[in-house]
């Protein structure tokens, strides 16, 4: 795997990654994917479509979210539940947790 240097761009805000390996096409570290959930207070659950390894999964279970991911690669899906469930295992003590901790489920289609 080579080192790169990513940069994240999200509306307005700008974020170098500095030297990173390239495990996926995209890479979107944990605290940009809680930025753009704080957006929608509302939302109960978030849906990710293209789930990949998880980290909207995780950083909702860190922000008391319930999630549903969409991933049609079964090595990348359960690459997602497990770090989904850490961070179930694990919470936030000052972030209330969602009232049903979500079982991982894969559908076939």
């Amino acid at each position: 795997m080579n080192a790169i240097k990513k940069e994240v761009i999200i509306g307005d805000c700008r974020l170098l990654l500095g030297d990173c390996l390239e495990v996926m096409p995209t890479l979107e570290p944990e605290a940009v994917m809680r930025w753009c959930i704080g957006f929608l207070p509302d939302a109960e659950t978030i849906l990710d479509p293209f789930m990949g390894s998880g980290t909207t999964g995780v950083a909702c279970a860190k922000m008391g979210r319930k999630f549903t991911g969409i991933e049609l690669d079964p090595d990348y899906f359960q690459i997602a539940c497990d770090r989904i469930q850490k961070a179930y295992d694990q919470p936030d003590m000052f972030v209330p947790a969602p009232k049903q901790k979500p079982e991982p489920q894969q559908v076939l289609l």
